[in-house]
């Protein structure tokens, strides 16, 4: 398309007129929900759903092995926001929120002399879940924005209905031109939340015949979650279509992309901005038998695209550290000599030079389900990785090379890279900021509306 040939030019260009290290750099932060690695063409997709952020990868740094800190969107973002841990900042539960003792990444930029903007699309970005804090400005991008709002007129059933479905890519990009424009003299960070990738999927056109353009069926692919004709046995056809409409999504999204790096160059700025692009975690698709996410930890629903991209501060590589979200905020900040989220779990990817760190660090993931302790937790350091099901306390190895899969389930005891990931995730939880952390209520009750969208999403019991 027009728009990604130009990305390629501007991209071009950037690397011939890259700053120097000693200029502070704006920072477009991107989260796009629910994308799973494994559906980027740049970590090696069949399908070319994301030629903009395989530019990206191919002149920046990858991280070939980053997963989330969860598998659902609020716990993920905060973990995203703030360098912490799931098990520390509070957002575990649909109810919960960040807990407001806990700096945030915006906040810390915002003291370093940057303008914040946050631009959301989903419901856990919300400011009710406290994640707007440190932002100057933080926009609503969904056109069902009135859902949440109790003066509302409309049928909220109705209402809801219309959100399930909502397309909100245009609204961002839309939201984003304004932001670009209304800079001031400071270096800007950028946090952009995309929601489309997330279910329903329901790719506008072209999109939505993008990638399977002979399908004749009648499959309600954009409902799958809630379709039960969508179980293991489904026709080859039906899944292939699903698969297409998730990936007609991500094309949509890649290409909204491109239209926000393009209002970058444009205005002067692509050249001094550090990109990041990740997601807050996957989607299954029937691999173990679920679909959607909030259920697992296995790589479907936790292992996410990193990409940083800085021309002039950063070499084009790609590196094998296993990387977490909670190690994105501390790589922003060292980019940006900044300061102020002392004490994190996470840290920095990237060394003083601009090359990726290769070190032995284990991801830690989990998944709550009541504010006691969590159900699931797992310990990653590529290609090993052990789930431990807290409730009826078992455990199995996995190893991602041999398994990619993950069909194979071994005894973790009896291997000391299991042993080892075993270990590390008994320290993690030692910690008596993690063992005895319970989420923290939302500074706002949710409305009506917000709780009947969350639980239509699935998030609510």
């Amino acid at each position: 398309m027009l728009v990604v040939a130009a990305l390629l030019a501007i991209t071009a260009a950037c690397t011939r007129t890259a700053p120097t290290s000693s200029e502070r750099p704006n920072v477009l932060l991107i989260s796009i929900d629910s994308l799973r690695a494994d559906h980027v063409s740049a970590y090696g997709y069949r399908r070319e759903t994301t030629p903009t952020i395989d530019r990206l990868a191919r002149d920046g740094v990858t991280f070939a092995h980053a997963v989330s800190t969860t598998s659902w969107t609020l716990p993920a973002h905060a973990a995203l926001l703030t360098g912490r841990h799931d098990a520390e900042h509070g957002a575990t539960l649909p109810q919960s929120s960040l807990d407001p003792s806990i700096p945030t990444l915006a906040e810390a930029l915002g003291a370093a002399g940057y303008r914040t903007v946050g631009l959301y699309s989903g419901p856990f970005l919300d400011p009710t879940f406290g994640l707007a804090r440190g932002f100057e400005e933080y926009v609503a991008c969904t056109s069902d924005s009135a859902l949440i709002d109790e003066r509302h007129k409309r049928s909220r059933a109705r209402a809801h209905a219309a959100s399930h479905k909502d397309v909100t890519n245009p609204l961002v990009a839309a939201a984003f031109t304004r932001a670009v424009a209304g800079r001031d003299a400071r270096p800007t960070f950028f946090f952009v939340h995309l929601w489309d990738v997330h279910y329903d999927l329901l790719p506008p056109p072209p999109y939505d015949r993008m990638f399977d353009p002979d399908y004749d069926g009648n499959f309600p692919g954009y409902a799958y979650r809630h379709t039960p004709g969508f179980k293991p046995g489904v026709t080859k056809a039906d899944y292939e279509h699903v698969l297409a409409l998730y990936d007609g999504e991500i094309r949509f999204t890649d290409d909204t992309i491109a239209g926000m790096l393009a209002d970058l160059e444009r205005a002067g700025l692509l050249a001094n901005t550090v990109v990041v692009v990740t997601s807050d975690h996957g989607d299954e698709f029937l691999e173990h038998g679920g679909k959607g996410h909030r259920r697992t930890l296995f790589q479907e629903v936790l292992a996410v695209p990193l990409v940083f991209w800085a021309p002039g501060r950063l070499a084009a590589s790609v590196a094998n550290t296993s990387a977490s979200l909670v190690d994105v905020a501390p790589t922003i900040l060292g980019i940006t000599s900044a300061s102020g989220l002392e004490g994190i779990t996470g840290r920095s990817l990237i060394d003083s030079a601009g090359a990726p760190l290769v070190d032995d660090r284990v991801a830690i993931a989990e998944l709550r389900f009541n504010a006691s302790r969590p159900a699931l937790t797992a310990a990653f350091a590529h290609p090993h990785k052990v789930v431990v099901d807290v409730r009826r306390r078992t455990a199995e190895y996995y190893d991602l090379e041999a398994d990619p899969g993950e069909k194979s389930p071994g005894d973790p005891q009896a291997l000391e890279a299991g042993r080892r990931l075993v270990e590390a995730l008994g320290r993690f939880y030692e910690a008596p900021a993690r063992s005895r952390r319970k989420p923290t209520a939302p500074e706002k009750k949710l409305t009506p509306a917000m709780e009947k969208r969350l639980r239509a999403l699935g998030y609510l019991d």
